[in-house]
């Protein structure tokens, strides 16, 4: 009986796919302004650089399930491969302070992020604080409530969110107050043959490292943080010990050797898994990772500065209304998606150094969409970094083109990522990209003259993406019929 009663509310509560551009939405011009407003608002100045880091484990409970496989149906954790841990990087330029997590987690969650910054309130804005996770699939979890979370995290319990909460300020209040004069560079490798896409039969993916290196003046002491598009799940469901994953192995070979600390924010994570998924052996993803790395925190450190420009911005905004698909052309009315989703809310944060833009997004964006901005912002100038996890999280978010991907072009993924855990339809990563890149391009206006023309092809007729125009760095129309290959 009960579960005839979900297939008819199922099914009363079903409507066709809506496939119409959103963007001419009142909803969307609103959040389009907001997020410009903030972007011309953002904290900013100039100065010799001050930054300080520090890291901290999550004392997670005894036995806390781990986040990240549904496979594991909950079953208790069984001790500690390595330490799950949080490290704070803390910037200041003149009067403009600013705090970066990174975090050995599958993601991060809202009540996770307004404790923290309730945690810090004290000692910084609490808009300053950004956040993103590795994506491990072997971290803590149980530490968001909802019967979608249980599902991969297991039954919430309050002690692993506190505990994932308290290593976030204890490694906050350190780096802040490990701050002291410092130089900052940063410099990117491809590292290619070890991702591929999980969802597109030969689809792109992201395999470029970015490093970003902090080294005190007087050359005592350095740190750093790095990023790559490529899902932490060299250890399988099997596992149930605590694991940070491949960027914990990565940064137990650098640090208390090259590095104090090493951090790793994920970045286009979405659609791409390692190429070979082998227990207790990523030999073969770690040490052409760590050698990339070598090379590329050698560029960083040749070219860091002192004196830079630093600026910060963070808009809260609406969540955009879900469209969950439950078939190719059958989706669920917003109304009852949105109570098992329960995120009226999504965090849109952007930091600035010099011509380094770090974008922190709301959601697992696909490789294949940040790759194409990425590439574009390097033509103007511009180095771009794309992070999730944000403090909300939207599902997986991928191209419209891959949305619309028949399924003998797709690889074992592409339900899971177009169906299963995709909430804002066939426009999602176009919406998202736009106001995501519009408050990047207005924070980073904010430390340069308005005739520096570095940033601004995210104010072109093509960013604004209304009707079909295209999406950002693309060269061809947005919207595609389902089955399209272009």
């Amino acid at each position: 009986m009960r579960r005839l009663a979900l297939a008819v509310l199922l099914l009363t509560a079903c409507h066709p796919l809506d496939r119409r551009a959103p963007f001419e939405r009142a909803d969307y011009v609103e959040q389009h302004r907001a997020i410009t407003r903030t972007g011309q608002e953002a904290t900013s100045d100039r100065g010799p650089l001050h930054a300080g880091w520090a890291k901290a484990v999550i004392a997670a409970p005894d036995g806390v399930p781990l986040a990240g496989f549904g496979d594991r149906e909950g079953a208790p954790s069984e001790g500690t491969l390595d330490p799950a841990q949080v490290r704070a990087f803390a910037l200041s330029a003149g009067e403009a302070t600013s705090l970066i997590f990174t975090a050995d987690l599958l993601l991060t969650s809202r009540e996770l992020a307004d404790g923290v910054r309730r945690g810090l309130k004290d000692v910084i804005d609490p808009r300053a604080v950004f956040f993103t996770a590795s994506h491990t699939h072997s971290g803590p979890g149980a530490f968001i409530e909802g019967l979608v979370w249980q599902a991969v995290m297991g039954d919430f319990n309050e002690a692993a969110l506190q505990a994932i909460i308290d290593a976030h300020v204890q490694a906050g209040r350190a780096a802040l107050a490990d701050r002291s004069p410092a130089k900052i560079g940063h410099a990117a490798a491809r590292v290619t043959g070890l991702i591929k896409n999980r969802v597109e039969k030969q689809g792109p993916v992201d395999d470029e490292v970015l490093v970003v290196h902090l080294s005190k003046t007087d050359g005592a002491r350095s740190a750093a943080f790095w990023s790559y598009g490529c899902h932490a799940v060299t250890l399988p469901p099997e596992n149930l010990r605590i694991s940070a994953d491949y960027p914990g192995a990565v940064a137990s070979a650098f640090e208390g050797q090259d590095l104090e600390l090493l951090g790793f924010a994920a970045g286009g994570v979405g659609s791409a898994n390692p190429r070979h998924e082998r227990p207790h052996d990523n030999a073969w993803l770690v040490t052409p990772l760590v050698s990339a790395l070598k090379g590329a925190l050698s560029r960083a450190e040749a070219s860091a500065k002192q004196e830079v420009s630093l600026s910060y911005a963070q808009a809260r905004l609406r969540r955009p209304e879900l469209q969950y698909r439950v078939a190719k052309e059958l989706a669920i009315w917003s109304v009852p998606i949105s109570m098992v989703i329960d995120m009226p809310f999504v965090d849109y944060g952007a930091l600035t150094v010099d011509d380094l833009v770090l974008s922190f997004m709301p959601a697992e964006m696909s490789g294949s969409l940040i790759t194409r901005a990425k590439a574009r912002a390097r033509r103007s100038g511009v180095t771009l970094a794309m992070f999730p996890f944000n403090g909300t999280y939207l599902g997986y978010v991928v191209p419209q083109r891959v949305y619309n991907l028949p399924q003998e072009k797709g690889e074992d993924m592409l339900h899971y990522e177009t169906h299963v855990v995709s909430f804002l339809g066939p426009w999602g990563g176009d919406y998202l990209m736009n106001l995501g890149l519009r408050l990047a391009g207005r924070t980073y206006a904010r430390t340069h003259p308005p005739t520096d023309p570095r940033f601004l092809w995210v104010d072109s007729k093509d960013a604004l993406n209304k009707g079909t125009a295209s999406r950002p760095g693309d060269t061809e129309t947005s919207y595609e019929k389902p089955g399209s290959s272009n």
